[in-house]
């Protein structure tokens, strides 16, 4: 897959990443609204994942970040005033699209070697990661690898690399299984993982 990344001279989405076929609008959270600005990130990165998998509005307009968030405060149930989790923009995502295009895997922490490999060849499949990432608590999204083997990732309204072995340091531990996981944050145990999403 190849990929430009361009910056423009938009607050809401100062970088756009063509993908192939695809165009991503990268969201700045703080460009839409209180909660946003707080607990945004994630719900960024479902903007980010919708784009992805091409779901649109009606209007043909992308689902910004506080829609994303109004909406799965109306249909993903425990809604506590916090973040929405990884298992949360799985749920989301899926529900906004309408199918199957978001899978969540577990991170307990024991396995970094197995988990790399597994978001790399994800990756390397043309798919993108939404990751959780531990202090601060924050979801990312990673577009892909360069040629220096690093990963592409947006976060904060901007495209960076990083080390894959620095990222996964940063990765968020928490409990396996899906009956373990919760929607809206509730501590780590609940909220921990990776979400592979597929076009």
């Amino acid at each position: 897959m190849t990929m430009r990344i361009t910056i423009r001279r938009d607050k809401r989405y100062p970088y756009k990443v063509e993908m192939d076929d695809k165009k991503l609008l990268i969201p700045q959270q703080k460009q839409f609204g209180g909660f946003c600005q707080r607990h945004g990130c994630s719900v960024t990165a479902c903007s980010i994942a919708l784009q992805f998998v091409g779901v649109k509005q009606r209007d043909e307009t992308v689902w910004n970040p506080k829609e994303v968030y109004e909406y799965a405060k109306e249909h993903i149930p425990g809604f506590n005033g916090s973040k929405l989790t990884i298992w949360g923009c799985k749920s989301v995502i899926n529900k906004i699209a309408g199918k199957e295009v978001a899978f969540w895997h577990s991170n307990n922490g024991r396995h970094d070697t197995s988990i790399r490999g597994n978001i790399d060849k994800q990756l390397r499949n043309e798919h993108i990661i939404l990751f959780e990432e531990k202090d601060p608590v924050h979801t990312i999204a990673i577009l892909g690898i360069d040629s220096k083997n690093r990963y592409i990732v947006a976060t904060n309204g901007r495209v960076v690399r990083r080390s894959k072995a620095g990222e996964i340091r940063k990765a968020l531990h928490g409990l396996r299984g899906s009956k373990n996981q919760k929607s809206w944050w509730n501590g780590k145990d609940h909220g921990a993982g990776y979400v592979v999403v597929k076009s």
